[in-house]
């Protein structure tokens, strides 16, 4: 879980996309279900 204290932006985006990229190719097994990608903003 990543945590920030300013408002998003596009390198915020990129940086869970990197991240997602990464669980997907070398943590994933062929039985596990798709990472969902939330991004919370307050």
């Amino acid at each position: 879980m990543v945590y920030k204290s300013h408002k998003l932006d596009y390198e915020d985006i990129a940086q869970l996309n990197m991240y997602l990229s990464y669980y997907r190719k070398n943590m994933m097994q062929e039985d596990d279900n798709p990472p969902v990608e939330i991004a919370f903003q307050g």
